[in-house]
């Protein structure tokens, strides 16, 4: 469920990683050789042949549960990713964000149980995560929601230690997973994964 970007979009980007080419190459459709030409089509086909289904025309929270629900019976899907939870409009009368952001996640935490399908729901995370030198997140951090991570069975971070970045002592496609919270099971890091 992409409430962040177009299925087009999405399409592209996979293409481009599979690919190893700049997107914006795809975009203007001008390649620099006939072998990123091939490179491109063979990409093309390997992400059109993927189980990956893309909605991109949910705007409000009824219609995301809907889809889910239309999508779990309609297809054997076996996991829903939210693209991005704070994208998701849901008006609860005299609620504020938070408490709105919060029974989005206390709901999906019901669809996981009705459904028996796993969610995952993207999260943006508020400004302090900028202020900290390492700019390693922590569970307050997530944007307009004191309640989030209670609904959740597991709260993943995934960053660049930014002051390891900027010393050149990991790559740019290198970063750290943080285990924040886990019902069932050990939080914690874990190394640098690529």
């Amino acid at each position: 469920m992409s409430l962040e970007m177009k299925r087009n979009q999405l399409r592209r980007r996979f293409i481009s990683q599979e690919a190893e080419i700049d997107s914006f190459i795809l975009k203007t459709g001008k390649y620099e050789s006939h072998e990123q030409k091939i490179k491109v089509e063979n990409a093309m086909f390997v992400i059109d042949e993927l189980p990956i289904y893309i909605s991109d025309s949910v705007y409000d929270f009824e219609s995301l549960v809907n889809s889910i629900k239309r999508f779990a019976s309609l297809k054997k899907i076996s996991i829903v990713i939210v693209d991005y939870i704070q994208l998701v409009n849901h008006w609860i009368k005299g609620a504020n964000r938070e408490q709105v952001v919060s029974e989005i996640g206390r709901t999906l935490k019901n669809l996981v149980s009705e459904l028996n399908i796993p969610i995952i729901a993207l999260s943006q995370l508020n400004r302090s995560v900028e202020l900290r030198p390492d700019q390693k997140p922590i569970l307050s951090d997530l944007r307009e929601s004191g309640a989030l991570e209670q609904h959740a069975d597991m709260v993943w971070f995934i960053y660049q230690d930014k002051k390891l970045l900027d010393k050149n002592e990991i790559q740019k496609n290198q970063y750290h997973i943080d285990v924040a919270a886990n019902r069932d099971g050990k939080a914690g890091s874990y190394r640098d994964w690529e």
